[in-house]
């Protein structure tokens, strides 16, 4: 289960809200850790591409919150529910990410949904990427040797502005 520390909201009334961050004190502490979470050894790069995968393919933003509090055991978090205990929006295409600590609140409630589609379009391409460089394929990116990209190159090549994005930027800011 998820580590909790519950407090009142200092400034909500009737909320309360998890505010237990955990931090390694010594290296015993940090052995004890890794002990406890033995058969995680993903790399990082594997855990980047699979979020990119699941959260631009698979992931049905329609019927379900972003949430740390999903688990394989609990499920995942249904908007219907967050609806109903939060006020939260339940009928649009719009992305909902539940905060972490203060589980009340969507911290995307901010965005339109048109950027819903955006995020999942930018996922999408992150994976593609990363995939393509996986697999030394090509693919329509122009950059030479996908295989030499270090991991600091391929992740700055994730966060360029796909091309078509870059003319309308160029376009409407031209006089």
């Amino acid at each position: 289960s998820i580590p909790r520390l519950i407090a009142k909201h200092p400034r909500e009334e009737g909320k309360r809200v998890n505010t237990h961050f955990y931090k390694p004190s010594n290296p015993n502490d940090a052995a004890m850790l890794q002990m406890t979470f033995a058969g995680q050894d993903l790399s990082l790069a594997i855990l980047l591409v699979s979020f990119f995968r699941y959260y631009a393919f698979e992931f049905d933003y329609k019927r379900y919150v972003v949430s740390l509090n999903s688990t394989s055991a609990r499920g995942l978090v249904e908007r219907e529910v967050k609806a109903e205990l939060d006020g939260w929006r339940n009928y649009s295409a719009a992305l909902t990410i539940e905060d972490p600590f203060e589980t009340f609140y969507d911290v995307a409630h901010v965005l339109r949904g048109g950027y819903y589609h955006r995020i999942r379009r930018e996922f999408a391409v992150a994976y593609s990427k990363v995939a393509d460089a996986a697999a030394g394929r090509q693919g329509v990116w122009n950059k030479g040797d996908l295989r030499s990209l270090t991991g600091e190159q391929i992740v700055e090549w994730i966060c360029e502005p796909i091309e078509k994005e870059r003319e309308e930027t160029t376009t409407a800011t031209a006089p």
